[in-house]
């Protein structure tokens, strides 16, 4: 892109997806038993909001549900971030790849955008390694990898969109 305004958009999608990346990094270095609040504080706020009667639930029963969702929701934890940064890397990818043009400049971009997300799932498991109480799982690095494509086939479907709508 030749325009201010492109470089600027360059420039600003680079810096999305390194945020995205810093996020994930910075949740892989939470200890155990602060991933494991933060994953009971949306369980929890999961089962207030969606679980018919959990107010009149027993503290036990409380506690049951909320373990029982928090395996959920630490998995969809993972896909949601992954999705955040296979997009993020996409749209920088394709925006910055101006030699080719339509279809194949996106392809192309998500081709390295989703290779990229898998190698960074599997580093972020390997950290997780060398975090107390965090173990590295390699059904993560699906759920992390299933996610990443996900959020490139949605912005290659809001690419497709955009582009029929000018």
């Amino acid at each position: 892109m030749k325009t201010k305004k492109g470089r600027l958009t360059i420039i600003l999608t680079g810096i999305a997806a390194l945020a995205v990346a810093a996020a994930i990094f910075a949740f892989s270095s939470f200890n155990g038993a602060e991933s494991g609040a933060q994953s009971g504080f949306f369980s929890n706020l999961f089962a207030e909001t969606f679980v018919k009667g959990f107010d009149g639930l027993s503290a036990t029963q409380k506690a049951e549900t909320v373990a029982k969702i928090s395996h959920f929701v630490r998995k969809a934890a993972h896909f949601t971030e992954f999705a955040a940064l296979g997009a993020a890397v996409f749209v920088h990818v394709s925006l910055t790849d101006r030699a080719k043009k339509g279809a194949l400049r996106v392809w192309r971009a998500a081709l390295i955008a989703f290779p990229f997300s898998v190698l960074y799932a599997a580093s972020d498991e390997v950290h997780q390694l060398f975090v107390a109480g965090r173990a590295g799982a390699f059904t993560d690095v699906l759920i992390d990898s299933a996610g990443a494509l996900s959020g490139i086939l949605l912005a290659v479907l809001a690419f497709r969109v955009f582009k029929k709508r000018k």
